[in-house]
Formats: structure tokens, sequence, C-alpha cells
């Protein structure tokens, strides 16, 4: 705890010195009129070589200059004037099958827009960063400039390209940034002069600033204020060392560049850019506000509860962290309060982490990690060698440990954001060792989990392991909590009298805040100590009896109560990992046992 104070102090101080971007950095690398110094493109700026060799390079962004020919075709040419051995002459003055007959340094025609669109659409993984250049008109008209807005939209249009995701806007004239801003607002618009404060612009409608970087030298609170702004920022064109580290320092999301393999090999050797995981979308978490994120439960707000009830509470169990980046690796740096030792469940789900990735509308297992018991703070590799596009994740944080600090790393340059929460409603679960994840190897196996992953319904999973025994302290919880509905593995842990004692105040406690929400409790599972046990036998079959029983009774006393049966076995028995907890196998059973039950009570509410 000291450290990371005394790390946060640092930080604050960096800040106040010198303004620096908190939180997740996107760092696009934008090839400034093509990669050009590849090998490959021959030296020629704005070529299709050099446009191919920045997709080739994987680079974020391939930045190029649109002229338009006195016809009013559009083409690809960063000066308005051109100088041949024989002739210098404005693209303005001169017809499109003229221009045509020039060649670049490499021996290319100069390309037009319309052959340029064709060859972005080849590389999907590259943005088209679209300069359009001031044109020379007389004072008041924008003829011309109208004219080369339309041009280069209508080829990206043709070519499908004319999309946000795909499509960058740059420009010199306020006019053109202006007339982007109206007709076309959700794209990525920058105005490249430098004259104006990010609040000027803002005001405009124009929603980014591209400014060289000795303007950023001179106004560096314009990089914060752009950002405070939702403004997008891009500094351009830094090539030395010196100015590509002094715009990474304060917090650009793009560099333009004529030298991207040199701004590649700084922020790889910056290393891992973290972001704690709390910046992100917490998925799962039944009471919002807690003093530490990755606690379930507010103890101080709701007291009444034991000390072993207060730790399995402030267990991170059923929390999970929801968000896209397209770096190649993952990692996650962790501070412990307390690190799990739950020999019943490996390592990896006590106190590691487990990581999905959407792919195809499904989410498929892609990597666990957790670290080792002699460091066990150092930073893990969840998964490496990822293909660099952009993925939904969803991180599940350990389940039998208290968390002081989850830091998410990417590769330098990668970018990382927060995703909208994938799943809808909030059903709520409370219950036993069952429900808190026991007997997993990683704490994305847990029923609960499963039940959000194959359903999309949200589970906010308040597992508090053997200390699920139906009090009044935890009834007076879940009547403060949001929720649309409440699952209860309720009759696991405690005795056939406790459980006559204690559920009718229970439901009440609960119905007395959510009077018209579906309340739904479970059996107890057939644990498999019973099988040759005979006392075991006896005394489960007791108490599952009597529990259903009262569940009966209760139904006929008051609203909204209902009864599901799960089954976490298979007919010989084998899928348990003690004895008492199912492996993970036996949760996926259980999971998938009750999914259609649950769903078809919920339908009844609304809850779909």
């Amino acid at each position: 705890m000291k450290r990371m104070l005394a790390k946060a102090a640092v930080i604050l101080l960096l800040a106040a010195v010198f303004p620096v971007r908190l939180g997740a950095q996107k760092v696009h690398i934008v090839a400034h009129r093509g990669f050009w110094k590849a090998e490959s493109a021959g030296g020629a700026r704005n070529s299709s070589a050099s446009l191919k060799a920045a997709q080739d390079n994987c680079l974020w962004g391939s930045e190029f200059d649109v002229q338009l020919t006195s016809d009013g075709v559009a083409l690809i040419n960063h000066d308005p004037v051109i100088a041949t051995p024989s002739d210098t002459f404005r693209i303005d003055s001169r017809q499109w099958k003229q221009m045509r007959k020039l060649t670049l340094e490499n021996g290319e025609r100069r390309p037009s827009m319309d052959e340029y669109a064709a060859l972005g659409a080849q590389g999907p993984d590259t943005r088209m960063v679209v300069e359009l250049k001031k044109q020379k008109e007389a004072p008041g008209s924008h003829e011309r400039e109208d004219l080369l807005l339309e041009q280069t939209v209508a080829a990206l249009r043709k070519h499908g390209i004319f999309t946000p995701d795909r499509t960058v806007f740059i420009s010199f004239s306020l006019y053109l940034c202006e007339q982007i801003a109206r007709k076309y607002p959700g794209f990525t618009n920058q105005y490249l002069s430098g004259d104006l404060s990010p609040a000027e612009v803002n005001a405009l409608g124009i929603n980014g600033i591209d400014y060289h970087f000795n303007v950023f030298r001179k106004n560096p609170s314009w990089v914060r204020e752009a950002h405070d702004l939702g403004m997008s920022v891009n500094a351009w064109t830094a090539n030395k060392p010196e100015d590509i580290e002094a715009m990474l320092d304060l917090g650009v999301d793009y560099i333009t560049t004529d030298e991207p393999l040199r701004v590649k090999k700084i922020l790889d050797k910056r290393g891992d850019f973290q972001v704690e995981a709390s910046e992100l979308t917490l998925v799962g978490k039944l009471f919002p506000d807690t003093p530490n994120p990755y606690e379930r439960l507010d103890t101080l707000v709701y007291g009444g509860l034991a000390q072993k009830e207060i730790k399995r509470a402030l267990m991170a169990s059923g929390i999970s962290v929801a968000f896209k980046t397209d770096s190649r690796r993952i990692t996650v740096q962790t501070v412990y309060k307390e690190r799990g030792e739950a020999l019943k469940s490996a390592p990896q789900a006590y106190a590691g982490y487990d990581l999905f990735i959407r792919k195809d509308g499904e989410w498929v297992w892609a990597g666990s990690g957790v670290g080792s018991n002699s460091d066990p703070e150092a930073p893990v590799e969840i998964i490496k060698a990822m293909d660099g596009t952009m993925h939904e994740c969803l991180l599940y944080l350990p389940l039998y440990s208290i968390l002081e600090s989850v830091k998410i790393g990417i590769d330098g340059g990668a970018e990382i954001s927060a995703m909208e929460n994938p799943f809808r409603h909030k059903v709520a679960v409370f219950g036993s060792s069952f429900t808190h994840g026991a007997g997993t190897t990683r704490p994305g196996m847990a029923y609960p989990a499963i039940f959000s992953r194959d359903t999309g319904i949200q589970i906010l999973s308040l597992g508090v392991s053997g200390q699920s025994k139906l009090q009044m302290g935890f009834a007076k919880a879940l009547a403060g909590a949001e929720m649309d509905a409440l699952v209860l593995d309720a009759f696991s842990n405690p005795s056939v009298e406790t459980i006559e004692e204690r559920l009718f105040p229970f439901i009440e406690t609960v119905q007395a805040a959510h009077p018209d929400i579906p309340i739904i409790f479970q059996t107890t599972i057939y644990r498999e100590w019973r099988n040759f046990n005979t006392r075991f036998m006896a005394f489960e079959e007791a108490r599952y009896n009597r529990s259903v029983e009262l569940v009966k009774e209760a139904q006929k006393k008051y609203r909204n109560i209902y009864l599901v049966y799960p089954d976490a076995s298979t007919p010989d028995h084998d899928t348990t990992s003690d004895g008492t907890h199912p492996n993970d196998y036996g949760y996926v059973l259980w999971a998938h046992s009750i999914e259609k039950p649950i769903l078809n009570i919920l339908k009844k509410y609304g809850i779909k």
C-alpha cells in the first residue's frame, strides 16, 4: 500500500510540473505521405508503393495529400506546383490526362484518388489519413474545395472505405474542416494550421487538431485541453527521437512521421503500457460503489457481518473486466491485499486471471495466468502473439483474493479502451462455495460466469463460500442492492434447523425492498461424497427434502418465489474435484442445467 501511494505521489508531481495524460493512452503511428522511406517505395512520397509499404508494415495509418486538376479530378500530390526538367506549373492549371503522363521518383505514374482508394481498401488494418489541400480560388468562393471534398468522398465510397474506422480527414483549410464536421460528423476531422486553440477549434464543431510538434512544445497544455473537450490530437512531423519522446510524454493520440519504424522502436523500448482495470468496464459487481473497486460489498455500509463473512465478501470472485485492445500481448500485474490460498481450487482460480475473447459472437477462452509464490506481484503474461487487430476481451479476476490494484498491460503503441458492458440486466446470485467457484481451475469456470457467457445475462455474483447460511446481514445487503432478479444457492451450508429458522425472515427482508422481482432458489446438488457414505447420504437427503418442502411452503406464503434443480453430475459421478465441489466440467453441467428454467422464469418478468 505504501508503495502504491508513493508511486501515485510521483505521478501527481510530474503532472503538476509537465502535462501528462493519465489513463489509457492511444498512440497511433501515421506514415507521412506513406512509408516512402521503405525500400519497396523507392523514396517516392504519396506513391502507391508508399501506401502499400505502410500496409505491409501494419502501420495504423498512411497520410496522403489530395489536389484537384483543372478539370476536377482528384489526384495524389503534396505541392500545388510541379517542376519538371522542361516546365513548372500548377496542378490546377492542367487536366488529368496531362497529369497522368508524369511519373514519380520510383517510376510510378501519379495516382488518382480513385486508384489510391482502391489500393487503400486492400489493407484493412491501415487507415487512410486524407489531407485535403487548400485550393486557389476567388475570395469568398469555395467551389473548388467543395468539389475536392465531393470527389474524395465519392472515391472512398466507391471502394467501401468511407467509414469512420477506415478514414480520417485532415486539412489546413478551416472551411473544409467545417464542411466535414457539418456533413460527416462521425469522422475524425483534424485542423492542421496550429493557429487556433483547442477550444476555438471545438467551437466550430471540429473534433480534432493536428499541429506541428513545435506548436505543442510552445503550448503543452493544449493536448490536455483538447482531450478534456473530447478531441483527438495528432502531432506532425515528428522524426527525431527527442521530438517523438516529447509528443509521447504529452500524451498525443497520433504521431505523423517519416520514421514510423523509429517511433515503433521507441514505443517498444518504453515497454508495456499499463492501465488500472477499474478505468475500463467492471462487469458483475452487485454493489458498484465500494471503497476499493475490486471488492464486492461495502462492509461499512452493510454491517452486522462476522469477520469471516466480511473477508469472503471482499474477495473479487465473479468480477470481470471488459475492454477492447489491438495489442498482441496482454499482461496483468496485481497488488494483493490478501492473496488467496483456497486448497480446493487451482492457483489460477484463487489468485490468477482468466481471459476470454469474443469471436463470431461467442466468448472463446484465450489464456490464463497467475504469479509465482516467490514474486506474486510481478507482471503475468496472459496471452501473446495475437494478430494485432482489435479484439473484445473479458478478463475474470481471482476468486479467492482481496485485491488492491490490477493493472492490465499492453504493447507500447497498442490501444486499450473500455467497452460497453457485454451483458444485459442485473441478476444477483448469492450463495456458497459453489457460487464462489471452489473446485475450479480458472476463475471463468464458476457456474455464474458460464451462465453469463452462454446467455448474455449479467450475473452479479455474491458467493461467500462456507459463510453462506441465510444470515440476516446478507439479506439486508441484498435488500439494498439494485437488481432485476435474485438467484440463491442457499441450502448448501446451513443445517436443517438453520434453514427452518432463517429462510422465511430472509425472504421477507429481501421482498420488503424488492416486492416485484423473482426470487429463484436452487436445490442442493448431489455431492459425490455420498456415493458410498451412508451417514452423509442420509444427512444430505434430509437437508435436500426439507429445503424443498420449505420453498414450496414459501411459494404459498409469498409472491414471486421459484425453485430450480441444478445438476452437476454425470451418471457415474466423476465430475467432482474433491467429493463436495464440482470440477470444471461439473460447473458447465450445472450452468447448462439451470439455463432454460431460469430464462423461462426471467422471461415472465420481461428479462430477456
